[in-house]
């Protein structure tokens, strides 16, 4: 039940004295959120050339605070920043702040909200920031459009923040105004991987994971296989049969993820260190391509993108064994079933590619009304290591049990 608690984050042999927070109970996912409130959450106007704003938190002093910080697996604290005509970060001259912020320790922190680099906000991560690239902050194209720069701040050896400064002219123009949140932790790990090995429970069938941190989205449940993520989702283990589906995009399936969405998803995809998802098409009489070397049957990307590959990264187009020269139809020919000899034949491979994973929707085509096939599509399986892929076949053959003959995708 939701409700005021009192902790003790060093337990009872600590030196730190207990105290009173605020615990958010959460079900479906099963998990908890520590939050410290302070005295002024609202948005503040600032209407002053140097405005320094000091942070009074409840119940608690700096010293207790970071120990709660330092016990919990991440912690983060909303820092919103609203403009008009009031760069954070000037772009004329040398580089100046108009905006910073010090962390518990007392020192000036260059960096606004999850910025990964200094006099930047979070849009400068990934060059979204209005005005374009050179921009590092929303506010800095100082137009007379009000505008926001906020993130999360993460970084668990800086938090809670203790003071917010504002400097600068004053116009009749320009606004400025700042938010400051309450800060929040959990025990919440951002994959299976992170989760240390004495808190990693292999008998639990589903494990909560939180991707972003403490941020925008809903933490998920998971399958840890030992440190690897794995996301199960609609298709069975034994594919699902697709007959008489002549043109392209006869048929689609939409791929459904059990316990997070594509957003969820995209997150455990760009965090963690490689992520891999196997597929694997089977026919008999369904060319994969047409006569001009275009898939009839291919798969889309997180972002809805079509896919020209049947397993393999960027720059593949066809199937793995044409990439090797490996098909049944000869050096020329792209996959396997594009032979249409009414053999039962099967195309396979590994997908790679983060920044396509996971995959969203499978679509099958063919130009014969005889065409028979099954698709498979494996769990998005993430790890904080290098891909699951063996470096040569020996090591496939003694360690993956794989006998038979065929073109495989390795990484020496």
């Amino acid at each position: 039940r939701s409700g005021t608690y009192l902790i003790d984050p060093d337990g009872a042999k600590g030196t730190i004295k207990p105290f009173l927070v605020q615990c958010e109970m959460h079900t479906d996912p099963d998990y908890a959120l520590t939050i410290i409130p302070h005295d002024s959450e609202q948005r503040i106007q600032v209407n002053k050339t140097m405005y320094v704003h000091t942070m009074k938190y409840t119940g608690a002093d700096l010293k207790q605070i970071s120990k709660l910080v330092e016990v919990s697996a991440s912690c983060g604290q909303q820092l919103s920043y609203d403009c008009r005509n009031a760069p954070i970060y000037p772009s004329t001259g040398a580089v100046k702040m108009n905006a910073w912020w010090l962390d518990r320790n007392g020192k000036q922190v260059k960096r606004w909200g999850n910025s990964q680099h200094d006099y930047a906000c979070d849009c400068g991560n990934d060059k979204t920031c209005v005005g374009g690239k050179k921009f590092g902050c929303n506010c800095d194209v100082a137009d007379d459009v009000l505008r926001r720069d906020e993130g999360f701040v993460k970084d668990g050896k800086r938090l809670p923040i203790k003071a917010v400064i504002v400097t600068g002219t004053l116009g009749a123009k320009q606004y400025k105004a700042i938010k400051i949140g309450k800060l929040v932790c959990s025990d919440l790990y951002p994959t299976c991987s992170s989760i240390p090995g004495p808190k990693r429970n292999a008998s639990k069938k589903l494990t909560v994971i939180d991707p972003d941190g403490i941020g925008n989205r809903k933490p998920f449940y998971a399958h840890c296989k030992g440190p690897i993520t794995v996301m199960q989702h609609n298709i069975p283990a034994a594919g699902i049969e697709v007959q008489k589906a002549v043109g392209k995009d006869a048929h689609k399936t939409p791929i459904k993820y059990q316990h997070a969405d594509l957003d969820q998803l995209k997150e455990l995809v760009k965090i963690s260190k490689s992520c891999i998802q196997e597929i694997k098409y089977e026919c008999r009489n369904a060319r994969l391509t047409d006569k001009r070397g275009n898939l009839m049957s291919y798969w889309v990307s997180a972002d809805g993108a079509s896919m020209n590959y049947w397993g393999g990264g960027q720059g593949w187009k066809g199937c793995v064994c044409g990439m090797s020269g490996n098909c049944a139809g000869g050096p020329a020919a792209q996959c396997n079933c594009d032979m249409e000899d009414d053999k039962l034949r099967s195309d396979s491979g590994p997908i790679f590619d983060k920044k396509y994973l996971p995959v969203k929707e499978i679509r099958i085509g063919s130009n014969s009304a005889k065409m028979r096939s099954r698709f498979h599509l494996g769990h998005l399986r993430c790890s904080d290591s290098k891909y699951e892929i063996f470096r040569h076949c020996e090591e496939m053959r003694r360690a993956g049990g794989i006998t038979k003959t065929d073109a495989y995708v390795i990484d020496p």
